[in-house]
């Protein structure tokens, strides 16, 4: 008997619960949707602002290894010097366009990967420099 009167107990107070769902289910909704008008605003614009921060400084990180593709095709001597300067002139002038339209924190950013690979192209020049005087 004593689990039929806490089932029973249980029962009225989950029906009384349910009566009042639909109001609280609509209370939070309302409460829910007037404090995401306010916060989706800044999150959008805070979110473009990111996309493109992200998107300028890897352009710019783009045009530099397309650029060092062709210089590295230069350097191994499978390019002419003139169709290497050709293809790398084109490259640099729109990383330079981009360059210039960064923060000076992305800038720092796009600096440091741009000399990391003028690095690792001077590496390669000694490379070919040291295999063509074996020859």
């Amino acid at each position: 008997m004593k689990s039929r009167r806490s089932f029973s107990t249980g029962l009225f107070i989950y029906i009384g619960v349910m009566k009042k769902m639909p109001i609280l289910l609509s209370l939070i909704v309302t409460m829910g949707c007037n404090a995401n008008k306010t916060k989706s605003l800044s999150t959008d614009t805070v979110a473009v602002d990111t996309i493109k921060k992200i998107s300028m400084v890897d352009s710019a990180k783009l045009m530099l290894d397309s650029s060092d593709f062709y210089m590295r095709k230069g350097v191994k001597k499978e390019m002419s010097v003139e169709a290497t300067r050709t293809k790398v002139g084109i490259f640099m002038d729109k990383f330079f366009n981009i360059y210039g339209q960064l923060s000076p924190a992305d800038t720092a950013e796009v600096y440091e990967y741009r000399l990391k690979s003028l690095n690792e192209l001077i590496d390669l020049q000694v490379e070919q420099t040291k295999k063509e005087s074996n020859r």
